[in-house]
């Protein structure tokens, strides 16, 4: 589907207006009334853009849709992991960035579109916020850049696993976050884990949050967001784990460990079929710490309104323990 510009600025500036006159924080108004899935049903992922772009902020809907998950079974966990894969496998695929010039006057929904719809700043939807640095920025058309800008960050290095744009995963943004730029460059690919005091870089405050320390300096072999984002990588990183079990083509077996040697460090990464992340006792660990918000909430259902899949992690955080607790 092509879009004009024109009416997608028109949009945007109706949707921004909206967002700076019923902004909450990062709680929900229960009083403001949410657009229904019903409303979706007719569309394709990628009409979706038009009816999002045009809604009030907080209408969009924080759960998932009554039967969604009505085919996932527990009671163990190779049966966990068989049905929960299946629910959320072959999902629909965007491109990385569409081409285009700056005069064109309609365009194809890509990653920078979601990543700036999924990741929208509440008090003014038309600028977004950042996983590392907490920072507010303009929202970017189409890779432009300005002196301080955002990058579409792949939570998963993309380095591990799918370093073509033609694999799902590289495109995925379940794991796709809008990130300040020079902070996305300092973590390069190093996997998730904790930072020796001392070693982290400072982030700013918005939405009566932040300000702690982030991110470590330098090369010591993992990075640490700030811990007020920490749970939403985590619970990204056991999406990608479960969606992506290489039993399609072009598709990576994703796995998490606490084993470094497994993972690689700074610019040692092994090629392998199966490509590792963590560190998962952290990740564990993150996820207790930092529960699932109305954010992180909101990012999952405008994710699957494209995508057509959710990550479950988020809907249901308890099925974490569930399943890394099981031994069977």
């Amino acid at each position: 589907m092509r879009i004009g510009r024109r009416v997608l600025a028109a949009a945007w500036l109706v949707f921004a207006i909206c967002g700076v006159a019923i902004g909450q924080g990062i709680s929900a108004d229960p009083l403001i009334g949410q657009l229904e899935y019903t409303q979706f049903s007719n569309l394709q992922p990628n009409e979706a853009w038009l009816l999002l772009d045009q809604a009030e902020y907080w209408a969009v809907p924080l759960t998932y849709p009554m039967d969604y998950y009505a085919s996932v079974q527990t009671s163990s966990k190779a049966v966990f992991l068989s049905s929960l894969h299946d629910l959320i496998d072959a999902h629909e695929s965007f491109d990385y960035s569409t081409q285009e010039t700056p005069d064109d006057s309609e365009f194809e929904v890509d990653t920078w579109d979601i990543v700036a719809l999924a990741d929208a700043y509440p008090d003014a939807p038309s600028y977004v916020i950042d996983l590392y640095l907490n920072g507010v920025f303009e929202r970017q058309d189409k890779g432009v850049t300005f002196a301080r800008h955002y990058d579409r960050e792949h939570s998963w290095p993309k380095s591990l696993g799918f370093s073509s744009e033609s694999s799902p995963a590289y495109t995925d943004c379940h794991h796709l976050f809008a990130a300040y730029s020079r902070y996305n460059s300092s973590r390069s690919n190093k996997p998730y884990g904790s930072c020796p005091e001392g070693t982290c870089k400072p982030t700013e405050e918005n939405l009566s949050r932040g300000g702690e320390s982030s991110c470590c300096r330098g090369c010591t072999h993992v990075w640490q967001p700030w811990e007020g984002r920490r749970g939403d990588v985590a619970r990204a990183m056991f999406y990608m784990a479960v969606r992506y079990e290489g039993d399609i083509a072009k598709e990576p077996d994703l796995e998490l460990t606490d084993d470094l040697s497994q993972i690689g460090t700074c610019s040692a990464w092994r090629t392998q079929d199966t490509a590792y992340m963590g560190l998962l006792s952290v990740l564990l660990e993150w996820h207790e710490a930092d529960p699932v918000d109305d954010l992180e909430r909101r990012r999952n259902t405008v994710i699957f309104l494209f995508q057509g899949n959710r990550n479950p992690f988020v809907d249901h955080p308890e099925w974490v323990t569930e399943f890394y607790a099981s031994s069977d």
